[in-house]
């Protein structure tokens, strides 16, 4: 019997995403609405533009997942909220 092989980062994303359908902008919940006042032409949906306000995960990121033991997931966050929120 052949072992099942651990899903990488990418797979784990692209798992994630299959099932996730944008959501029509009139539709959009506040908070999403509100982000997209500060989208730039380069944010492909609101997942762009949380990553980018909120900045680089550095080191606060780093030591609270190794702190709390979990990971932040943040590129499957990013990814699901450009798919289901995009600005394009």
């Amino acid at each position: 019997m052949l072992a099942r092989q651990p899903q990488t980062p990418v797979s784990r994303i692209a798992a994630a995403l299959v099932d996730i359908q944008p959501t029509p902008r009139d539709q959009w919940p506040r908070w999403a609405s509100v982000l997209a006042e500060y989208a730039t032409t380069e944010d492909a949906g609101i997942g762009d533009v949380i990553h980018r306000l909120a900045g680089k995960p550095g080191v606060w990121f780093e030591w609270t997942t190794a702190a709390l033991g979990i990971p932040c997931n943040c590129p499957d966050r990013r990814a699901r909220f450009n798919k289901q929120f995009p600005l394009k």
